[in-house]
Order: C-alpha cells, then sequence, then structure tokens
C-alpha cells in the first residue's frame, strides 16, 4: 500500500509541471536557504496477510499520461544571476492518497488477528502479573532469609566468642596445668630427698636405740642396786664384810652376765697404789694430795654403837672414786 502511494505522488508531481530555469552558477554564492521538509503521509503498518491466497492488486491506469520532458528554453538566460524565487522553490502540496478500496474477506481476517493479537497481549499482561507476583513473593522470602541468615550469623558471631573464651580458659587451665606438673615434680623430688634422709637417720637411730636400751638396762641395774643398798645389814667385821660384799659382787656379776658392772669398775681399771707406794688416780694418774680419802655412804661396815661406812678414794682432778 505505502508504494502504490509514494508511486502515485510521484506522478503527480510530475504533472503538477514544475520546472525550475536552468541558471549559470553566479560568481558570488548565493544564501543558503533551507528547504522545508516533506513529511510523508501517515500509513498504518502494512499488516500480515493470512496464509491464505491474496486477493488481486490492481493494475495502474494507463490513463496517466508519464510527464512530458521539459523544454529548453527559447531565450538564452541573461549573464546577471537571478535569485531563485522561494515560491517558485516550494513544493507543492501533495494530495492525500486514496484508501484504496479492500475486499471485506482481509479486514474480517485483520480483525480476527487483531483481536488474537490482543488476547495474546491481554495473557501476556496476565502472565506478566502472575510474574510480578510470584517475584514480589520471592522477595519477600528473600528478605525473610535475609533476616534469617542475619540472625543465624549473630548467633554464630556470638558463639564464636564464646569458643573463643573457652579457647581461652582451656589455654590457662593448659598452663596451670603445665605448672602444677612441674611444682608435683619438684614435690615428688623432695619426697624421695627425705625418703633418703629418713633412711640415714634410721640409720643412725639405730645405734642410738641400741645404746638407749643399754642405757635403760644400765640405769635399771644401779636402781636395784641402789635398793640393795638401802636394805639393812647384819653387824660383821670388817674382814667378813669386804669378803662377804666382795662374794655378793662377784656372784651377782655371774648371774647378771652381759650386764654393766657399777661405774668405778666398768668405766676404769681399779685403782690403788702406784709402782712408787703412792696412791694413784687410774683415771688421769693424779698422785699425792690430788687424792682425798672419804667415806663411802653405799658400803656401811656396822651400826653398833654408830654406822661406820667404809673409805673409798676420790681424784681432786678429775673427780674419780676409787
Amino acid at each position: 500500500m505505502s508504494d502504490k502511494n509514494e508511486n502515485r505522488n510521484q506522478d503527480e508531481k510530475e504533472e503538477s509541471g514544475i520546472k525550475k530555469p536552468e541558471m549559470k552558477p553566479p560568481t558570488t554564492p548565493p544564501p543558503k536557504l533551507e528547504t522545508p521538509e516533506i513529511h510523508k503521509p501517515m500509513t498504518p503498518p502494512p499488516k500480515k496477510t493470512p496464509e491464505s491466497p491474496a486477493p488481486p492488486t490492481e493494475a495502474p491506469s494507463k490513463s496517466i499520461s508519464p510527464p512530458p520532458k521539459p523544454k529548453a528554453p527559447s531565450k538564452p538566460p541573461s549573464s546577471e544571476p537571478k535569485m531563485p524565487s522561494v515560491e517558485s522553490s516550494a513544493p507543492s502540496p501533495t494530495p492525500q492518497p486514496e484508501a484504496p478500496s479492500a475486499p471485506s474477506q482481509p479486514s474480517q481476517a485483520a480483525m480476527a488477528k487483531d483481536k488474537e493479537k490482543d488476547q495474546k497481549i491481554s495473557q501476556l499482561e496476565q502472565k506478566i502479573n502472575e510474574q510480578k507476583q510470584q517475584l514480589n513473593e520471592l522477595n519477600s522470602v528473600l528478605i525473610e532469609r535475609d533476616n534469617t541468615i542475619k540472625s543465624l550469623n549473630q548467633k554464630v558471631n556470638s558463639l564464636q566468642n564464646s569458643v573463643d573464651n573457652y579457647k581461652s580458659q582451656i589455654e590457662q587451665l593448659n598452663n596451670e596445668k603445665s605448672q602444677q606438673q612441674s611444682n608435683l615434680q619438684q614435690l615428688r623430688n623432695r619426697i624421695d630427698q627425705l625418703e633418703q634422709e629418713k633412711m640415714s637417720l634410721q640409720q643412725q637411730v639405730e645405734p642410738l636405740q641400741q645404746q638407749v636400751t643399754s642405757l635403760k638396762e644400765e640405769l635399771s641395774y644401779k636402781e636395784k642396786r641402789i635398793q640393795e643398798l638401802k636394805e639393812p645389814q647384819a653387824v660383821m667385821p670388817s674382814t667378813l664384810s669386804s669378803q662377804s660384799s666382795s662374794s655378793t659382787s662377784d656372784s651377782f656379776e655371774g648371774t647378771s652376765g652381759s650386764a654393766p658392772s657399777s661405774e668405778a669398775s666398768s668405766s676404769a681399771p681399779t685403782g690403788g697404789y702406784g709402782t712408787s707406794g703412792r696412791k694413784e688416780c687410774p683415771n688421769c694418774g693424779a698422785t699425792g694430795s690430788a687424792i682425798k680419802e672419804v667415806e663411802d655412804k653405799s658400803t656401811i661396815i656396822s651400826y653398833i654403837p654408830k654406822p661406820t661406812y667404809a673409805t673409798k678414794n676420790v681424784c681432786k682432778k678429775c673427780g674419780f672414786e676409787f
């Protein structure tokens, strides 16, 4: 349709017989004049015809004669250039193209096709609305998921902080454990040292205990001796008393066996006169005035008329009695 309209417009322009005069180019350039734009008539877009056979198109009428050829001017143009008139250059108004007479069947098919297109457009709009609704729902779901992700991230951060705190506590406990282990090792070493000291002390205590037992035996023996000496004795002559005392002492030593003897007999040899006939201390060897004779209160010779005690020698230097 648009091609037919354009052909008709061209034919009408040729029939109008607008001829431009032939002019020599002027020496001075003519002023530039903007030619008005010729707007083409608005034609509807070509519609697709159905697959049915297209209607026969009308051939262009033969009554329209071809445009006449322009004749040569009878007079030669003058040397003076003439400005072209605006009126002659102005385009003539184009006549509106006549609407072609189309058969009724193609118009009905086009209307049906338009209806189909409208239906398709409405369906597409409905689908677009549904897609928009789904998009809104998905956006709401996405927002909810973002919120849940944020809350979970906060929980993760809090759990991470708690994990870090637990790790620091574990490190602190490990440090304390290592310190306690070092202290325990030191204590074990100290215990081993004390056990060694205990064993050495036990080894030292054994001879001391033996000494204590021997001293206890000696003490008990001396207490018995004191009790015996405290008992009253019969009056006897000095010779008999000395013999009886020596015999009793010998018999007591024989019965006691390994018991220690008296202090004088056990600690030092029996004293008396030395080689020079003078009294001599058997302990330190002092003689002469250093030896003093005193009464022996532990030995009673007689009770009549008064208690008579035996005598003993005492060294003034060392205090040894013999």
